[in-house]
């Protein structure tokens, strides 16, 4: 009755509870609707955001970041879902999930779970008989849609790799200049090298996608010091113990 309780919400721990008792998830989405009147009106009454999309659309997103947090500074709930909205259009999906965030709103799962990028993300899972999804999972965690997202230890792209693993796959893979950070960068070499060390790692970690996982993140050498040594652990306990 607890498991039943629990399961009938879309969150994480109320998925292991549906596992628990073979129930289906609860994964309800309610989609933003704005007319497109309404968001052409919010676009053609703000030049910040105008600016925010032809610099977006340039490359330059630092600049196009500032120009949008400006212009979006004192917009209420309702302007933030559709400026959300507008960025979601033009595929600037860091910042629709940022700013759905930001206006409270987390019923739009299309906008704040992305399928971006998905011929990429479809041929390189098959190629490296990875579950897609997972990869989705990786690429909304590490860096939200980010393509150019550096973090303040060094790992860039859409999924977060360290220049020397880059270049350490690159090699292995025999293609050894898509290692090079500029390339980490672009979205094709970042997911095709991304994956294949998804790949390496839950070969490493005993095919189990939960160790992989944190090891993606965290490396696996400190999981491999993270596992139980006197008696095995169910893998949902084991996910708390981490540090």
């Amino acid at each position: 009755q607890l498991y039943k309780n629990i399961a009938n919400q879309r969150d994480y721990y109320s998925f292991l509870a549906a596992d628990r008792i073979a129930a289906s998830y609860v994964i309800d989405t309610t989609p933003l609707t704005t007319p497109a009147t309404e968001l052409e009106r919010l676009l053609t009454g703000s030049p910040g955001l105008q600016r925010a999309r032809e610099l977006y659309i340039l490359g330059r997103e630092p600049e196009a970041d500032a120009e949008w947090r400006q212009a979006t500074q004192g917009f209420d709930q309702a302007a933030l879902k559709q400026a959300a909205l507008l960025a979601h259009r033009w595929d600037w999906h860091h910042q629709a999930i940022v700013t759905v965030a930001r206006a409270g709103y987390w019923d739009d799962l299309d906008l704040r779970f992305p399928l971006a990028y998905q011929d990429s993300v479809i041929t390189n899972a098959r190629a490296s008989a990875v579950d897609p999804a997972w990869i989705y999972a990786v690429i909304r965690q590490e860096s939200n849609f980010r393509p150019t997202a550096r973090s303040p230890v060094g790992a860039l792209g859409l999924m977060q790799i360290m220049p020397a693993t880059g270049q350490e796959i690159a090699r292995q893979t025999g293609a050894s200049d898509e290692g090079a950070p500029e390339r980490l960068l672009q979205p094709e070499s970042n997911l095709r090298l991304g994956v294949r060390y998804l790949q390496k790692i839950l070969e490493r970690l005993q095919n189990n996608p939960v160790l992989a996982t944190a090891a993606y993140n965290a490396g696996p050498n400190k999981v491999t010091q993270w596992l139980p040594t006197n008696a095995p652990l169910a893998a949902d306990i084991w996910v708390e113990t981490i540090p």
